[in-house]
């Protein structure tokens, strides 16, 4: 740290950091793309992969959790 500032920003850590060689923006792009080819709505996996949702409806008055739950559950024998 100098001057009390952290060197490292989000966006510094979220593309450089990597394991072997393969880095993380990679693999939640992977990711993503599994969900959406195996079925799940594209809302559903942004829910899942903890982006904010794109309309009030789907904030409030859907059981996102539960849906998410019976996703994954289909789709980990995919991973």
């Amino acid at each position: 740290m100098q001057n009390g500032q952290n060197r490292y920003t989000f966006h510094h850590l979220t593309e450089n950091i990597c394991h072997g060689c393969v880095c993380a923006k990679a693999i939640r792009k992977w990711h993503l793309n599994l969900m959406t080819e195996e079925g799940v709505t594209e809302s559903l996996a942004d829910f899942i992969q903890g982006r904010a949702p794109a309309t009030v409806g789907s904030a409030h008055y859907l059981n996102k959790v539960q849906q998410a739950k019976d996703e994954y559950r289909r789709i980990m024998g995919k991973f």
